[in-house]
């Protein structure tokens, strides 16, 4: 079955082929674009001009001198037209079918697009009376998409094109995973607002009080609660969420440790580390590394 759909894949792309050079023999323009775009050294050029480009982006820092500012504006503007003109080669060269055929193709076409309205805005904030004060916030969203550029490697660079698609794949097919993730913090959530709720304060000298104490000096107006707690559903789950994230998890355990006692919150944490962090974060670790195949990669290459 294998073989047979090898077969199939091998024959389209011939065929394919031939449907282009045909298509570019009965057109001068064509024909050019399809060579330029076919070439090595054309690509090699896109793939310095993605680097060249992130670099000039790591360069951004505040505060910044006006020279500078304008040396990162007109570089990116520079880029800009670069991966336009790359667009238009290949749009010419390939034609819109061939062209969209490739999410990758897709993906260069949509970061042009909202390159554009980066450009609008910067011609805007530079060569009219626009304020651009006004506009700031909508040009700093556009201006964040020029980030995804390095993306464009993927385009010369099969191994980090297999890896993104193996991503990409891998996300969409754990879907139940991520319906059986929800169920368990929410599930964790609950027990321990059932378990722990209400019973974390702290004085002053960072010692645990009874919450619901009265007359007692420790305990007037000055008290603290800790923000991982379980006093609320949204609490909750952020607590939850932190232990199976492993961040800092001690500190919410060791509170209370101190407050509950030993037994109950020993029960609750160390169950929620096992089931959570080395049992269902792991099978979801080993999910995501069986598709990272290298025989997949050498298949698909």
């Amino acid at each position: 079955m294998t073989f047979a759909l090898r077969i199939l894949q091998k024959t389209d792309q011939i065929m394919r082929k031939e449907k282009l050079e045909k298509r570019a023999d009965g057109n001068l323009l064509y024909r050019c674009s399809y060579k330029l775009v076919r070439a090595k050294p054309f690509n090699h050029l896109i793939s310095v001009c993605i680097l060249v480009n992130t670099v000039t982006l790591a360069m951004d820092c505040h505060p910044m001198d006006v020279l500078q500012e304008q040396i990162i504006e007109y570089t990116n503007i520079l880029f800009y037209f670069v991966f336009l003109l790359e667009m238009i080669f290949k749009l010419t060269g390939l034609g819109f079918g061939e062209y969209t055929r490739l999410r990758s193709n897709i993906f260069d076409m949509a970061i042009v697009i909202l390159s554009t309205f980066d450009f609008i805005f910067f011609v805007l904030s530079a060569f009219t009376e626009v304020n651009f004060e006004k506009v700031s916030s909508i040009a700093l969203v556009f201006r964040i998409f020029r980030t995804l550029r390095i993306l464009k490697l993927a385009n010369t660079w099969p191994r980090l094109s297999f890896f993104l698609k193996t991503m990409l794949d891998t996300i969409n097919s754990v879907g139940s995973f991520g319906i059986l993730l929800s169920i368990f913090i929410f599930m964790y959530a609950i027990l321990g607002m059932e378990l722990l709720s209400y019973s974390l304060k702290m004085t002053r000298l960072d010692k645990p009080v009874d919450y619901f104490a009265t007359g007692n000096p420790e305990v007037s107006d000055v008290y603290s609660v800790p923000d991982s707690n379980f006093d609320g559903f949204v609490n909750a789950t952020l607590s939850v969420f932190i232990v199976l994230a492993n961040d800092g998890w001690t500190d919410v355990f060791f509170d209370y440790y101190r407050t509950v006692g030993g037994g109950m919150s020993s029960i609750f944490f160390i169950s929620l580390v096992v089931l959570g962090q080395m049992i269902l974060l792991n099978l979801f670790l080993s999910m995501m590394l069986e598709k990272f195949d290298d025989d997949k990669f050498e298949r698909e290459s």
